[in-house]
């Protein structure tokens, strides 16, 4: 894929919210359709663990939708689920 494809995929999400203190892990919105999605960016070691992982379906995975890289970086589009995580649920219920 051509950098320049890489960076107008990585253009067409706008970041909402940042969900940890890395700076690496958004709640995204697609600029045409407001949907919403998680972006990650990881090193490239990590293409192989999700290159597996989009080609799981199952309802307690979230889906993969894309991957690429832009630059140096490794880029990773999920399904965005909305809800309590499991560090809330252990913490309020042990």
């Amino acid at each position: 894929m051509s950098q320049s494809i890489s960076e107008y995929k990585l253009e067409s999400y706008r970041k909402l919210k940042t969900f940890n203190e890395k700076g690496n892990l958004w709640l995204t919105e697609d600029r045409v359709t407001g949907q919403r999605f998680v972006m990650r960016r990881l090193s490239v070691y990590s293409r192989n663990v999700y290159e597996r992982l989009a080609d799981i379906h199952h309802p307690n995975i979230a889906a993969v939708y894309d991957m690429f890289l832009c630059g140096e970086d490794f880029y990773v589009i999920e399904e965005y689920v909305d809800g309590v995580t499991l560090s809330e649920v252990t913490d309020r219920e042990g």
